[in-house]
């Protein structure tokens, strides 16, 4: 879909995602999903897979962005800090805040031009 109105949604491989980007292309909107790949335990990459098993059923477009390092440098460090303070951490508020969100708006500056806005949902 070719539209003047575009936007780049947080996908998390999910039914939830995958209906807003539905919803979104029925009001209109050209989308374009975008996965995060934050840690793996080894070497497992399918849910990967899964991730991207809707764009192409949806004809949108789809990327994965590679967050590993940020995700352990910010996300298990602040987990494991304050786990050792005694604290009960909340890591998915941080991520969320910290990662999701700066890294959607990242994506979308450097694809000025092309999106106009984006959202999330949290997964």
């Amino acid at each position: 879909m070719k539209s003047d109105k575009r936007v780049l949604l947080g996908m998390s491989g999910g039914t939830d995602s995958s209906v807003a980007a539905m919803r979104l292309q029925e009001a209109g909107y050209e989308v374009t999903g975008v996965t995060f790949r934050f840690y793996e335990a080894g070497d497992e990459t399918g849910y990967l897979k899964m991730h991207g098993l809707w764009p192409p059923k949806l004809g949108m477009k789809h990327i994965t962005y590679d967050a590993r390092e940020l995700f352990r440098s910010r996300i298990i460090r602040y987990f494991v800090e304050e786990y050792l303070r005694g604290r009960t951490p909340v890591p998915c508020t941080v991520c969320n805040n910290e990662l999701k969100w700066a890294l959607l708006a990242k994506i979308a500056d450097e694809k000025r031009g092309f999106i106009d806005f984006y959202r999330t949902l949290c997964a």
